[in-house]
Formats: C-alpha cells, structure tokens, sequence
C-alpha cells in the first residue's frame, strides 16, 4: 500500500538467514530493492555502445592529444621564421694593439696605427677584437663574416704581399699586452688575404679580410671562445709593412667586422627552435 513503510518480517534464529535472503529476493523482484553497484575500472565505451577505438582502459589519453595540439600549433607558429632572409650587422673593434718584436716589452693599445710586418728577423703582429655578444642566437647560420680595414701607410720591396690571419686563444689587453706576453694562437681556420695587386696601396684604401671561419667557430662555441684574431705577414717570409688605422685613429675608418648570417627558426614569439618533446600514455 501507498504511504506504508515495509518491515521486514523477523524470523526465528533457525530461519533467520534462510527467511532473510528469501524477503530480499522478494523485494527485488518487486523493484523495491537497489543494491548500489561498484565497478573495479571504468566502463568501457563499447560497452555504454559507443566507438571502443579510444578505450586504453585508464592510459592518460589526455597527454597525447595535448602533445599533438601543441606540436600543430608550434610548427604552424615556426614556419614564417624558416622563410626570413638573410640579414646583416656590423660590430666595431672593441680592442686592438699590435706586438712588435723591435720593442718586446712595449705596449701600443692606444697607438692611431697597428703594424702588420715582416723584416729580416723582426715582426710587427695585430690582435683585434669585435664584440658580438648578443648579435647571433643559437640556430643563426654564419653565411659571411669579413673585416674591413684601412690603410695608413704601406712599404715592401715587391707587391703584391700577403696577410695572413689567425685566431687568438687567451685573454689580452690591449693597453697591457706585450710581444713578451703573447697569447696563444691557432691558424686552424686562417685565411690568406692578398693586398696590393695593383701596387703599394694607397692611404685610405679599404681591405677586406675574411673571417668567417673564425666566426664560425666563434659562434659555435657560444661566444667564450672569442678571443680575436691576429694577423701576421706570410705565410712565405716575403719582407713587407703594411699600417692599418686603429679603433683610436681619428682621421681614418676604423676597424670593423660586417657579418651576414640565416635566422635560425623560431616561433612568433622569438624563441629559438629547439626539440620537441612528445608526451606518450602512460598506465597510472
């Protein structure tokens, strides 16, 4: 009856399970009883008569998809900077001197000329440094990197003559360093740089010297390997001087190094490309 609550009936201690279990049967088939159901894992879609291809039980499916939303979306985001052009800077010499073997213990950090020479058995080396720091980002590809100088003055028996450059391995000060102290050097990326084809040249011409190995290589290392570069006359002992202005020269262009280079992919945001990293399901 409506509004009347069900007892169930008691029973003797002999019967008591037995007439127990026969009541509930009873109001179960009466729709009077719901047992509350605990599943040990997740019903499946299959079995609710979804698409079962996406059930992996409890695998975080949610990783997945997120790694390949975002892996969408950076790619889209990268492919603009793979298409930039190349690109130029300029970097002026942030030091320069040169070591002379006719007065070994002499510094010339702020002499208006640096000396690239060869004379029996005496020298005049030039160390110039260029600051980048900042100027290339990891990815950047050096295309071209070259040094203009200008010419102060110029003497040698037969021209044309032959510069030669190197790179500077240790630390030097221009307004401390002396031929006495010189720092290591490596000819490994050196290049030959060929002045005065047409003669002695004259005061003001510019040379170019190319550095783009050593930029390079500069670059490679992250910038703690930029120590500068050294030029020296040879590599032949052909006799020779040649003046180049100084970063402390006032009257003529001082030294600089151009450098042209590819942007290295990034997103629109600036950031580098670096790796991908994939997020894969995993049991919990």
């Amino acid at each position: 009856m409506e509004g009347t609550s069900v007892v169930p009936p008691k029973f003797s201690s002999g019967t008591r399970a037995m007439g127990h279990r026969h009541w509930i049967r009873a109001r179960r088939n009466r729709g009077g009883f719901r047992p509350r159901l605990k599943y040990t894992e997740t019903p499946s879609l299959a079995a609710a008569g979804g698409d079962a291809s996406f059930a992996f039980g409890n695998r975080s499916l949610a990783w997945i998809f997120v790694a390949v939303s975002a892996t969408m979306v950076f790619a889209i985001s990268v492919v603009p900077a793979l298409q930039l052009s190349s690109r130029t800077f300029n970097a002026s010499a942030s030091g320069d001197t040169y070591l002379s073997s006719y007065a070994p213990s002499s510094t010339y950090g702020t002499a208006p000329v640096l000396r690239v020479s060869h004379a029996g058995g005496d020298e005049n080396w030039t160390l110039i440094q260029f600051d980048i720091t900042g100027k290339l980002r990891p990815g950047d590809l050096v295309v071209q990197a070259r040094m203009r100088l200008t010419v102060s003055d110029a003497n040698a028996p037969r021209w044309p003559v032959v510069v030669t450059t190197g790179r500077t391995l240790t630390v030097w000060q221009e307004n401390a360093t002396t031929f006495e102290t010189t720092p290591l050097f490596s000819f490994d990326t050196s290049t030959a740089t060929v002045v005065g084809t047409a003669g002695a040249p004259s005061r003001g011409t510019t040379v170019w010297i190319d550095l783009t190995k050593q930029m390079r290589r500069w670059h490679s290392y992250a910038g703690p390997s930029n120590f500068g570069t050294v030029l020296i006359m040879g590599p032949t002992g052909a006799n020779g001087a040649i003046g180049f202005a100084s970063r402390d020269n006032v009257n003529l262009e001082k030294p600089l190094i151009e450098v042209t280079f590819q942007p290295g992919p990034r997103s629109q945001y600036g950031y580098a490309l670096g790796f991908v990293g994939v997020a894969m399901a995993r049991p919990e």
